[in-house]
């Protein structure tokens, strides 16, 4: 059953308003499982990296949405501006997404929402994730681990919204 409802909770690549009151769920390797207050209780998983930098990829309406955020303590995004972006997963490609201004803390960053439940499964089986701006790579970050860490924020979005 769980392998079913995965897929429909992974929808969704999520990062919560990146409010500093989430409540830990629990860990999964380097990463870390929360429960965004803010966000109906929706879970997420986040990474830190040695350079300062936060990914967090989780659900939002009760799984049927998700979000992806990078942020990183040298970026001057502003917070709610509109940005094109491209992400990129194991140098593919990538997509074009309008993402959101964020800041976590002192930190900003962006967040694009997917409904498409092919992009958390590209997040799930791939080693690295690019994001590029303008031309520009901003981020090349490792999602070593990120498919046990999204099963485990499924299991914990399960908990939070049975049914």
């Amino acid at each position: 059953m769980k392998r079913i409802l995965l897929p429909l909770l992974l929808a969704t690549v999520a990062a919560p308003a990146f409010a500093l009151d989430l409540t830990e769920w629990g860990k999964e390797g380097d990463w870390v499982i929360l429960i965004d207050p803010n966000h109906d209780n929706n879970c997420l998983a986040q990474v830190s990296y040695s350079d300062g930098s936060l990914l967090r990829v989780g659900f939002r309406e009760k799984g049927k949405e998700g979000i992806l955020a990078v942020v990183n303590p040298a970026w001057d995004f502003k917070k709610d501006d509109k940005y094109l972006l491209n992400y990129s997963v194991d140098g593919g490609a990538g997509i074009d997404a309008e993402s959101k201004g964020v800041a976590v803390g002192e930190m900003k960053g962006v967040e694009v929402p997917f409904k498409d439940p092919a992009v958390l499964y590209a997040l799930v089986k791939g080693n690295s994730l690019a994001l590029t701006y303008e031309g520009n790579k901003l981020a090349d970050v490792s999602l070593a681990g990120s498919a046990a860490a999204l099963e485990k924020a499924a299991v914990c979005e399960l908990e939070q919204h049975p049914g």
